[in-house]
């Protein structure tokens, strides 16, 4: 088993079949099909049902998938160590959860590359669960997401919990009956709080799960989410064109290190 048929097997499962996975790749799809062939040959185990709609996971496939996962970020991993530049002597990889890099995450960034100039960084990102199994599997040093839990020798550091407000490109604005609503979706927590503030909202037409995406919806075609304060500053000297609704807290997240 190689590197690279591991990660020609990853292609595929991301992209849904052979010829985006050879598109991805920049190879021929000959070439991963051969690939494929060798690496279920070697493992005595079909890996993908392949239909004309694409292609899907056999249960030996979901098996391999978080090994082949963990097998490719080490050999990742070990090559940027030992790969690094002259007057570079570590590296710091860190896993960030998207919704956390405008603002703590790229706090931490900066303060790593500011303070540390013989340190390597490389950020990755990620979800909840997958950032906990690439800390638990030594692909990355540290990470910033939400309800971690330590494991081990782990250590868990806990951030101020943020604040949620809605935002709008209107002065006077409503949740309730508005078409111009957007749902962000901030978690279990977040979901049963906002039923029980606004019972009788309804439902959004529109819904996100990433407090950024529902920014730029909002600035691309006026909506009102409800999103981090730390971005209100922000979002609100751009021109003017944003302002924020009363800022009514409903509920609010928190982060750990």
């Amino acid at each position: 088993m190689n590197i690279t048929a591991l990660q020609t097997f990853l292609a595929i499962v991301e992209t849904g079949n052979l010829v985006r996975a050879s598109q991805k790749l920049n190879v021929t799809q000959s070439t991963v099909t051969a690939r494929l062939k060798s690496l279920e040959e070697e493992l005595g185990q079909q890996l993908f049902n392949r239909q004309k709609s694409g292609t899907t996971l056999t249960p030996a496939g979901t098996k391999l998938l978080r090994y082949a996962r963990i097998m490719t970020g080490l050999w990742r991993q070990a090559r940027y160590e030992t790969g690094l530049p002259a007057g570079l002597s570590s590296v710091c990889t860190f896993g960030c959860d998207r919704e956390l890099w405008h603002g703590p995450g790229r706090a931490f960034f900066d303060g790593v590359v500011q303070g540390h100039p013989d340190m390597a960084v490389s950020v990755q990102q990620g979800g909840g669960r997958e950032l906990e199994d690439w800390l638990a599997a030594g692909l990355v040093d540290v990470i910033l997401t939400y309800g971690a839990s330590a494991r081990g020798n782990q250590t868990a550091h806990a951030l101020p919990p943020e604040e949620l407000v809605l935002y709008s490109d209107r002065e006077v604005t409503s949740i309730r009956a508005d078409p111009k609503y957007i749902f962000v979706d901030h978690g279990e927590e977040y979901r049963r709080a906002h039923g029980e503030t606004y019972h009788d909202a309804g439902i959004a037409r529109v819904s996100f799960d990433s407090s950024f995406w529902a920014l730029q919806f909002l600035l691309e075609r006026g909506a009102r989410p409800i999103c981090r304060v730390r971005w209100r500053h922000h979002w609100c000297r751009r021109g003017g064109f944003l302002s924020c609704a009363r800022p009514r807290s409903i509920a609010a997240r928190r982060c750990w290190w």
